[in-house]
């Protein structure tokens, strides 16, 4: 019960019909009705409803993207003829409700009149909601730990989780969601409560007659195949809700009071055999065709008080056109006694407080993690039992969609190769070949990576691995690049080695680990017996004008390998001069000597059983005679 609060304002003057039967403000109620959650049997009462409704997106987590909440408070006057009067209504939760405050008067309501105010909830959070929602995805559903990260060139089982924990009571839920297209074989794989549906990938949840804390579980299944590294939607869902009762609106009525048509009076008799005795006793009639409830009587004179009684709630209950009497009691006097009444009454209300929702719950992309390499020699071709030098390329890149927060490169030396040393190495970050961001490259600094070869004593016949430790981020589209130079130290005839590269990746987002492969464009290096086997010789044929010779510079290649930068040098007697020189292969003059000019032609390379011809003309006096012909490479 409340206090009603003590008003300040003139009392409006009422017809002189109305003023006998009808209490004056001396006689008006103390406390206010609190609400019953008891729908009443008959439509003939006073009506208080509050209705809301909430309108708004969450996140998957259940967090408030945006949340509004309007309501509507209604006070009706359900009866057919009589009008109800100065309704007093107490509310609850109204600071973030500017159209109400705590006490509200309306004056009067006519027979099938109603009261109505809108109003908004300022600042609505999910911890208004009737309930605590989540979506969990799982694209590891087999795994120890769960994942959001679908894996490039997999087909991954996935498992959709809406799950609801519920604060109030709730009549109605529905959940609708929109799988994803690529989802196949889905299934139901748990639901703890409701009653769940799949037709054409939708799934329609739908609960009733939901209790507080009750937690609902729906569980789907199914597999996607990722054929691509576009991020993946789970679908959107939309969530919609009815509720009764107090407890689901924000709005709270504690009490409310109204008057009807009601007649007090007190009915005197003196005594037959006892003059100046007197038997008295109230009663109150109830005029109106609504109910009435008893809160508090009170009847004195300047001498006693003979009635003072405090009725409990639905202790009297006046029934329209009903009448009610007190116990009678005595009083002596020669004149008619007259007393002093207060009789506090009140209309029963009927409450009926109602929540409706309508709320989205976002999509989330699941990021594809996928990872690529290379690895390439500056060259592929060897030659048995020597040692030769050589550079190589290995590159990791991140070519999916999730960040890499921690990088293990495991790049294979394969046998008879050796690095220079772990310091010569150059770790770089650049971004992707196909990124559409300038191509930039970083060289990371010591800290950002560690080095190390396993064994660390090896023998040069054995594979090795160099290990590269990156711990800074490696963002989508971009690459890591390992540099160093190498060895190749005296391999044996007939070996073909490639040097497979491993890379696995920890992910920002929560995942298992990601193994990254690197052979789709490995090339492997072959160990082939080469020797250098090369004739030359050199013809001079005189031509038809005295003193003029055409020299012929023979070269043949009869090895089976590529013979490359090859020199042949000659020498131009004295009383000789370079006529005509060679077209394709141009000479240089070295030096000049006493015995004539020294001349050189370059040759990049010749081909296995391959051979060329060098042709240029001299012209001089006497007889030429031709020097040893001088071969280097």
């Amino acid at each position: 019960m409340f206090r009603r609060k003590k008003r300040d304002e003139k009392v409006k003057e009422k017809p002189k019909s109305e003023l006998m039967e009808n209490p004056t403000e001396e006689e008006t109620t103390e406390y206010l009705t609190t609400p019953t959650a008891v729908e009443s049997a008959s439509e003939d009462a006073l009506l208080i409803k509050v209705e809301e409704l909430y309108a708004g997106d969450l996140e998957q987590t259940g967090d408030v993207i945006d949340l509004e909440k309007h309501g509507k408070l209604t006070v009706k006057n359900l009866g057919e003829t009589d009008r109800i009067f100065d309704v007093d209504l107490k509310l609850e939760n109204v600071d973030h409700i500017q159209e109400l405050t705590p006490e509200m008067e309306i004056p009067e309501l006519g027979p099938q009149e109603a009261w109505e105010k809108e109003y908004t909830v300022e600042e609505a959070d999910a911890s208004e909601l009737p309930f605590k929602f989540q979506e969990i995805i799982n694209t590891n559903p087999d795994g120890s730990e769960p994942s959001t990260v679908l894996t490039y060139g997999h087909e991954m089982n996935i498992q959709i989780k809406l799950q609801f924990d519920f604060t109030n009571p709730l009549d109605t839920l529905t959940l609708e969601k929109e799988l994803p297209y690529e989802m196949k074989n889905v299934s139901i794989v748990e639901c703890t409560f409701g009653t769940p549906h799949l037709e054409s990938n939708k799934l329609t949840w739908e609960l009733s007659d939901i209790s507080e804390d009750t937690t609902a579980v729906c569980v789907i299944g199914g597999k996607v195949e990722v054929n691509s590294i576009d991020p993946r939607t789970t679908g959107q869902s939309k969530i919609s809700f009815s509720g009764k009762g107090e407890r689901v609106t924000k709005l709270k009525v504690l009490g409310a009071d109204g008057y009807v048509r009601c007649r007090i009076y007190v009915e005197s008799d003196e005594r037959d055999e006892e003059p100046d005795m007197w038997d008295n006793k109230l009663i109150i009639e109830n005029r109106s065709e609504f109910p009435i409830e008893l809160r508090k009587i009170n009847v004195s004179d300047a001498d006693n008080v003979y009635l003072d009684i405090t009725f409990s709630e639905n202790e009297v209950i006046i029934p329209a056109n009903g009448k009610w009497e007190s116990e009678p009691w005595s009083k002596q006097s020669e004149d008619i006694p007259m007393f002093k009444k207060s009789v506090n009454y009140t209309i029963k209300p009927e409450i009926i407080s109602e929540s409706l929702g309508k709320l989205n719950v976002k999509e989330k992309l699941l990021p594809v993690a996928y990872g690529t390499g290379e690895k390439s020699y500056s060259q592929t071709v060897f030659p048995s039992f020597r040692e030769t030098p050589l550079s190589v390329v290995t590159s990791v890149c991140n070519s999916g969609s999730v960040t890499f927060s921690f990088l293990v490169i495991e790049d294979e030396l394969p046998a008879y190769m050796t690095h220079k040393d772990l310091d010569s190495i150059t770790v770089l970050i650049k971004k992707h070949k196909d990124s559409l961001e300038e191509d930039t490259e970083t060289v990371l600094s010591k800290d950002m990576y560690q080095l190390s070869l396993e064994p660390e004593d090896f023998d040069v016949t054995s594979t090795k691995k160099l290990i590269c430790k990156i711990n800074t981020p490696i963002e989508p589209q971009s690459c890591v690049v390992l540099q160093y130079d190498a060895l190749m130290v005296k391999p044996p005839a007939g070996l073909e080695l490639s040097g497979q590269p491993l890379a696995h990746a920890t992910l920002t987002e929560p995942a298992p680990q990601l193994d990254i492969p690197i052979d789709a464009k490995l090339e492997t290096i072959q160990v082939v017996h080469l020797r250098r086997r090369l004739t030359w010789f050199k013809d001079i044929i005189p031509k038809a004008a005295p003193g003029t010779y055409e020299i012929i510079l023979y070269l043949k290649n009869r090895s089976n390998m590529e013979i490359q930068n090859i020199s042949l040098r000659d020498i131009i007697p004295t009383n000789f001069t370079l006529a005509e020189d060679d077209y394709t292969y141009p000479s240089r003059l070295i030096e000049t000597t006493d015995e004539g000019e020294v001349r050189e032609w370059t040759i990049n390379g010749i081909e296995p059983d391959k051979e060329i011809e060098i042709r240029y003309v001299v012209e001089g006096k006497g007889q030429y005679h031709g020097k040893d012909l001088l071969v280097s490479y």
